[in-house]
């Protein structure tokens, strides 16, 4: 059994920015630094996740290149593809990693795994409830048991987290607060052309861009806005 697994979630046909996870950043891809980032802790297995379709297939030649796991399911339905993904590696707990969200905190996700591990009456480690962290900078680790038993009642096809959320009362979430104060405002995923270009000017300003803390981060975005 592979009790812990970092799901990173990607597709290839975003309709603001196609192919988006093979957008160079200096020398590597963006879907390059995700990895790169979740590869700082072990405490878990890296499994790529992406469609069953022939324009996903780069995806998968990219993650065999790089020596992951990765796994093809549902398209549109991504709670499902997460789901038939954590049945296939018998997982107790799992990370949702989105694949243009590059700024990853590997020691968040560990300490979720962890914090999970030794609490599985909880089903939900997360540090969006309320949101303190940019947006991009996130962290969810479920209980894969509760998400599988749940899903029934999930009618979200990507947002999968937003139903523990809303039903807040039905669930056991522990939150996570960053201690340096409230950067909810900050952006930090790619979703855009635009957005793409302010990481790449980011990324011209310190090439150790993704390597950062997150009070390093901060200071220089403040230094560029």
């Amino acid at each position: 059994m592979d009790s812990n697994i970092a799901i990173l979630l990607a597709r290839l046909d975003s309709q603001r920015l196609p192919r988006k996870h093979f957008q160079k950043i200096g020398d590597d891809f963006l879907i390059d630094y995700c990895l790169k980032g979740l590869k700082k802790k072990s405490n878990y297995k890296i499994v790529l996740a992406t469609s069953n379709r022939e324009i996903d297939k780069p995806l998968l030649d990219w993650a065999k290149k790089n020596s992951i796991e990765s796994f093809a399911g549902d398209a549109f339905d991504i709670k499902k593809r997460i789901k038939d993904c954590v049945q296939h590696y018998k997982a107790s707990s799992f990370a949702r990693v989105n694949a243009d969200s590059p700024f990853i905190d590997a020691q968040l996700i560990s300490d979720g795994f962890t914090f999970l591990n030794n609490n599985s009456d909880y089903d939900l480690y997360t540090n969006l409830y309320p949101r303190s962290f940019p947006y991009g900078y996130s962290v969810e680790v479920f209980n894969a048991q509760t998400f599988v038993e749940t899903i029934i009642n999930n009618t979200e096809l990507e947002n999968i987290s937003t139903h523990f959320y809303n039903n807040a009362h039905q669930f056991k979430i522990k939150n996570i607060t960053n201690t340096l104060g409230d950067f909810s405002k900050l952006k930090l995923t790619v979703d855009t052309p635009e957005d793409l270009e302010y990481i790449r000017g980011l990324y011209n300003k310190n090439p150790d861009l993704f390597n950062l803390n997150l009070q390093e981060l901060a200071t220089l975005i403040n230094k560029t806005t």
